[in-house]
């Protein structure tokens, strides 16, 4: 007979918890980022409740929505970063346009300059492999203000 998989004693209830009493907790636990063992902390939790939910009867389980979780997270951090980096590189290429702009020293030179830097941004939503309309929506969300 198969023995019962304990979910609960995976799952750190405490990220202050002394060694050994989660040692499985300090796998996920970070000095230098406390977001991420707080987000890593929130996906086990959340995982254990489902699991439960599941009168533990499918082993499998655990290891599929683990692997799930970080094949989600990691998706999540490409299209962000890709988002970070279309931005900065278009924010940069407008405040260039309006610096030359504001002192009337625009020139073929500098038009072209700031044609490849928004070129350049472009290749590099481009070949993110995410739609445009996706990147835009998550650029809209990421860097607007809170909504109140």
């Amino acid at each position: 007979m198969r023995k019962k998989l304990n979910i609960d004693n995976l799952v750190p209830h405490e990220l202050e918890a002394d060694l050994g009493t989660h040692p499985w907790g300090d796998l996920i636990y970070d000095d230098g980022c406390l977001v991420s063992t707080y987000a890593a902390q929130a996906c086990l939790k959340e995982l254990s409740d489902s699991w439960t939910g599941d009168f533990a009867r499918d082993r499998a389980f655990i290891l599929g929505s683990v692997n799930t979780t970080v094949s989600l997270l990691t998706r999540w951090a490409r299209a962000f970063a890709v988002v970070m980096e279309v931005e900065d590189k278009s924010d940069l290429a407008t405040e260039e346009l309006a610096g030359l702009m504001a002192e009337r020293r625009i020139t073929p030179q500098a038009l072209a300059d700031i044609s490849k830097m928004l070129a350049e941004a472009a290749k590099v939503a481009t070949d993110s492999g995410f739609s445009e309309s996706d990147l835009r929506a998550l650029a809209k969300s990421a860097f607007s203000p809170n909504e109140e």
